[in-house]
């Protein structure tokens, strides 16, 4: 069973048709920082709905991606940026490693591995 049945709810957002670029932009304290926009003309993006919620599977595609600009690109052309707003580079490799930090743990107590689960658990990760 689908999240979306599960809880019936019919979650959606959107995602533009020509996907998304990375750029530079001017972050806190004038830092320049990495951020995905919408490709091409700002004023002439066409946007499509999602269902994200349909893909059972996205957290885990989500925690398995590589923290690469491409891969990250590839993830949000498919699923959208997952939150209104941009996230920078950064925040995507840091929610990344946060998601698969949870799903590590998750599968950990649901398959009763106490072992893993300490190593997760632990404060430096060994």
């Amino acid at each position: 069973m689908r999240v979306d049945e599960l809880v019936g709810v019919n979650f959606q957002w959107e995602r533009p048709v020509d996907g998304f670029c990375w750029t530079d932009a001017e972050g806190p304290r004038k830092r320049k920082i990495r951020r995905l926009v919408p490709s091409g003309n700002s004023r002439d993006v066409q946007w499509e709905p999602i269902q994200p919620l349909k893909s059972p599977q996205i957290l885990r595609e989500f925690a398995e991606l590589d923290p690469t600009e491409e891969a990250i690109q590839k993830f949000a052309n498919s699923y959208g940026l997952l939150t209104e707003g941009f996230w920078s580079l950064e925040v995507w490799k840091h929610e990344i490693e946060l998601i698969r930090a949870v799903l590590g743990i998750w599968d950990c107590v649901a398959e009763g591995d106490l072992r893993a689960l300490k190593k997760w658990l632990s404060r430096d990760g060994s």
